[in-house]
């Protein structure tokens, strides 16, 4: 597939381009957001999904798959793709997904990687107790440039969740950027 003078590196990524455009009705190299809120997503879905994000040509920086059947697998997938072209990616709502501490584990790679841009992540309703926030606490402690805004409500972290976030929150390398963490309901 061309666009604007720009081939895909894979026919993979062309056919997942053609497979998102009949979700969304757009040419998803053309966007910077891409809404699949309550989309009930498959495995498979999201697999082709991660295949396009990896891409050098996709720009998306604002994905939101909340209430999207996300799973742990989908997490790792996710997190694969941003990984491999993680400069675009701004904002990432998978929120009422039942991830799980798995699933957040999955993610913590992503939040570990320096060249991770993200700048605001939403886990709101997402089943993480106090092992997934002390995951979460880790990875951001590993790259704490970035993130500043952490959505967290509708979770069990415990005292040991909200110990360990606390203590990112007083890190003074954390402290000018992590600027809101939400965890109340």
């Amino acid at each position: 597939m061309i666009l604007d003078n720009q081939e895909f590196l894979s026919s993979a990524a062309d056919h997942v381009c053609q497979f998102v455009k009949g979700i969304v009705g757009k040419n998803p190299l053309l966007l910077k957001e891409l809404n699949l809120n309550d989309r009930q997503l498959q495995d498979t879905t999201v697999k082709k999904l991660s295949v396009l994000l990896q891409d050098k040509h996709c720009k998306i920086s604002t994905l939101t798959l909340n209430i999207s059947n996300i799973t742990e697998e989908d997490c790792a997938a996710l997190t694969s793709a941003f990984i491999l072209n993680p400069s675009n990616l701004k904002e990432l709502n998978l929120s009422g997904n039942k991830l799980g501490n798995s699933g957040i584990s999955k993610i913590c790679p992503l939040l570990e990687n320096k060249q991770c841009g993200l700048e605001k992540l939403r886990l709101s309703d997402c089943s993480i107790s106090e092992e997934g926030y002390k995951a979460l606490a880790s990875a951001l402690k590993s790259n704490p440039s970035h993130l500043i805004e952490l959505d967290l409500r509708g979770n069990d972290p415990g005292q040991s969740g909200v110990k360990e976030l606390t203590e990112l929150l007083q890190d003074p390398l954390c402290k000018a950027k992590l600027r809101s963490v939400m965890m109340k309901q």
